[in-house]
């Protein structure tokens, strides 16, 4: 027994050091290093700083901040209050050591940050004197310290940001959630602002379309069950390219976006004659207004110029980071060129994700002459060509396929849905064209397809 542990002992020593007694995790690279730190909270990793010198600044390296109070949450209130106190006294001294370049910070705390005066003192030194470029602030709340009504709460989180406190010249992305936000003034001159998101946050009256009115360049606006809105809500932008509304009891909503790709609607009061909108690049045909379950207008076919601004798919990526979201929709329309395996990829990503999808609305577009080019000169395949379109392990009563050109590449997307069983009803498809030859042979060959679905049913219209 002894030599069996006294060997292993040996061993474990033979994996972590080599012959001179040097650990190998401290010989690998920085950037390895700073990866796995990546995982662990600021306050975790910067107790790595004790374990050699070798350690003492891998920390830092690290530009995306975490600090984390969430875990004295359940401990008692004085507990607590002494706890979050020691936080925040550590969390100023790890941002005045930290020398190297900031990039993100995010920061869940207690009610008595907010109330001591704590949260202002962060963002403005993080906005004004270390430029930080995207701030998220959670207010967290224990179960000592849990008001009897959400309004109790929203009046016990207010919190009156002085002016311009966000018009930071680096500060870019912006999340606020559980406050109660009492006037706009901290929104003034807000045209550094790409990202906005407000999560169950409590506004007065017209506030909410004061602070978007200050904030003019915003590329993604996020509005997740804020209260109090008792106003007609008005979004006026030419830049926002991505849109969520969830949770919001509003008598109506206007919005007039021309370059948004991204529209998110869920649990909204208002009626469908009072939601107005204008949003001419994305596709809107039969089930865009559903207030029980939740919407996806997604244009993923954009053009060449806006996906090389835009770094390709980026509201994929914020779309599949939420995915709880996309588990909850009910309905989704997109906009897809179905000879782009770009585009194919990015729909197969979404249609991975939704859990309880009851109809699909599927436009079809045409690739422009410069995206032909673009994929010559890159040496893509069309990808039918690459991989077959993934089967889904979900059921949608109805599928609508617009723009049905009868080309091979729409022919062979339409008949994954059937003959995979994803359709469980009606498959509507609408002709692009009722004289053309290819497409009458196309929509015999799929009638003729053998179907998975046995009460699947077809049909087929130049105006559905």
């Amino acid at each position: 027994m002894e030599d069996s542990l006294s060997n292993h002992q040996n061993q474990t020593r033979a994996c972590e050091c080599d012959g001179v007694g040097n650990d190998f995790i401290s010989k690998l690279p920085d950037e390895l290093l700073g990866t796995i730190l990546e995982r662990l909270s600021t306050e975790e990793a910067m107790r790595t700083c004790v374990l050699s010198k070798r350690w003492e600044n891998v920390w830092r390296q690290n530009p995306d901040l975490v600090f984390d109070m969430r875990r004295f949450m359940n401990v008692p209130r004085q507990l607590a209050v002494l706890a979050g106190n020691h936080a925040s006294l550590l969390m100023i001294e790890v941002l005045r050591n930290f020398h190297g370049s900031m990039e993100s910070c995010r920061i869940h705390h207690f009610l008595q940050h907010v109330r001591e005066g704590n949260v202002i003192d962060w963002v403005r030194y993080l906005v004004h004197d270390k430029d930080i470029k995207d701030l998220a602030l959670i207010c967290e709340t224990g179960s000592w310290d849990y008001p009897k009504s959400k309004y109790d709460y929203y009046r016990s989180v207010a919190i009156n940001f002085p002016r311009e406190i966000f018009a930071g010249r680096s500060l870019h992305s912006l999340e606020l959630n559980r406050f109660c936000i009492p006037t706009e003034f901290g929104f003034w001159n807000c045209y550094n602002l790409l990202t906005l998101k407000l999560v169950r946050v409590f506004v007065e009256s017209n506030d909410i379309n004061r602070i978007l009115l200050f904030c003019p360049y915003l590329k993604e606006l996020v509005l997740r069950f804020v209260f109090n809105m008792n106003v007609d809500l008005k979004i006026y932008n030419d830049s926002l390219k991505f849109l969520e509304l969830s949770g919001l009891a509003v008598p109506m909503i206007e919005v007039d976006a021309p370059d948004l790709d991204v529209l998110v609607l869920d649990d909204l009061s208002c009626r469908k004659e009072h939601f107005t909108i204008n949003a001419p690049k994305l596709a809107f045909h039969r089930s865009y207004w559903s207030r029980n379950e939740g919407y996806l207008g997604y244009n993923i076919s954009g053009s060449v110029k806006d996906r090389i601004e835009a770094n390709e798919s980026i509201e994929c990526e914020i779309l599949m980071g939420n995915t709880g979201l996309l588990r909850h929709l009910g309905v989704m329309s997109v906009n897809v060129n179905v000879k782009n395996p770009r585009d194919m990829e990015i729909l197969s990503k979404l249609l991975r994700e939704c859990g309880r999808l009851a109809m699909l609305e599927i436009c079809l577009k045409r690739r422009a002459p410069e995206d032909e080019e673009r994929c010559l000169m890159e040496g893509q395949k069309p990808w039918k060509e690459t991989k077959p379109f993934p089967c889904m392990d979900k059921k949608m009563e109805s599928v609508w396929i617009y723009d049905f050109d009868g080309s091979e590449e729409a022919f062979a997307f339409a008949s994954r849905f059937v003959m995979e069983g994803n359709v469980m009803k009606n498959m509507a498809i609408h002709i692009a064209d009722a004289e053309s030859d290819e497409t009458a042979v196309a929509l015999d060959k799929l009638s003729r397809l053998p179907k998975a679905s046995n009460d699947l049913i077809f049909i087929t219209s130049t105006s559905i």
